[in-house]
């Protein structure tokens, strides 16, 4: 079964100010190469360009988020478009989960 990473949990895997959660996702990004069974979005993508070379506490140089993301388009890769927001409207409207954490 492909699992869906959000830009959080690829960002704290890069973030080494996130104490436990920066070894967590590290865990997580590690079995989802070894499985071959990670999926992102295009918007994940741009998100985590911004968030990791801008917003986290030791940002990371521009050069390394770009071979970053290189290595992550190894991934299937979803490009966002109406219908699939629809469809994550619809696992919204069944499971209960949200588009954002606030």
């Amino acid at each position: 079964m492909k699992v869906f990473l959000d830009t959080n949990i690829i960002m704290y895997a890069y973030d080494v100010s996130a104490g436990e959660k920066h070894e967590i996702a590290k865990k997580i990004l590690v079995q989802l190469w070894d499985s071959g069974l990670g999926v992102i979005s295009t918007q994940v993508l741009e998100e985590l360009f911004v968030i990791v070379t801008q917003k986290i506490p030791k940002p990371l140089e521009k050069r390394l988020a770009k071979d970053i993301l290189s290595d992550l388009l190894k991934w299937d890769v979803v490009i966002n478009s109406g219908e699939s927001i629809l469809e994550a409207v619809e696992i919204i409207l069944r499971y209960g989960y949200s588009f954002w954490i606030h």
